[in-house]
């Protein structure tokens, strides 16, 4: 392959890189040619910030394999009454942080409390918690005040997010939040 990366335009390899997320402003071509072997034989994915993703069929994807066959905005029969539900701590959703999100490490969970979600959580902007159990899961949902303004950027009063536990076990199996944070 790197015959075929050498015979490429600057403008070609420029491109290539592009589709694999990386920026390569400044290099000449035989730096770009070894940037684009390696990223070739890396096998780097297209689209590596999910751009180009359907939200809606990213969002059914989730619940679907968390159990829930309906969007889980959709479920009706909601409860604020928690007494019901599994046993489920922080722990399980530091794992769900860790494993399902970027922005996540282990140093970030660490000092939790020193981080802006935590802070949003305990200055009160997330309200209204209610529950359904839905098969082998319970569904939460939730409302989230925006911070900035009095209204999110499509109007609404509050973000709305949820999140699927199981009912073994008490692992969050998915969640999801309207919000520009997730």
């Amino acid at each position: 392959m790197s015959a075929a990366f050498s015979e490429k335009t600057v403008p070609q390899l420029h491109e290539f890189l592009k589709t694999k997320g990386i920026s390569v402003a400044g290099y000449k071509k035989n730096e770009l040619v070894k940037i684009a072997e390696f990223i070739f034989n890396f096998k780097c994915p297209t689209d590596p910030d999910f751009t180009g993703d359907n939200t809606e069929k990213v969002i059914k994807e989730r619940y679907k394999t968390a159990g829930c066959d309906v969007n889980p905005f959709k479920l009706t029969g909601f409860t604020s009454d928690l007494s019901n539900i599994p046993n489920f701590t922080l722990y399980d959703i530091f794992n769900y942080l860790l494993l399902h999100r970027a922005d996540y490490d282990k140093k970030k969970l660490k000092a939790f409390k020193s981080a802006e979600d935590y802070r949003l959580y305990y200055d009160g902007h997330v309200e209204h918690l209610e529950c359904v159990r839905n098969g082998q899961t319970f569904v939460f949902k939730t409302r989230v005040k925006p911070t900035q303004r009095d209204k999110t950027f499509d109007q609404k009063k509050y973000y709305e997010s949820w999140f699927i536990i199981s009912n073994a076990t008490g692992e969050v199996l998915a969640a999801y939040c309207e919000c520009p944070g997730g």
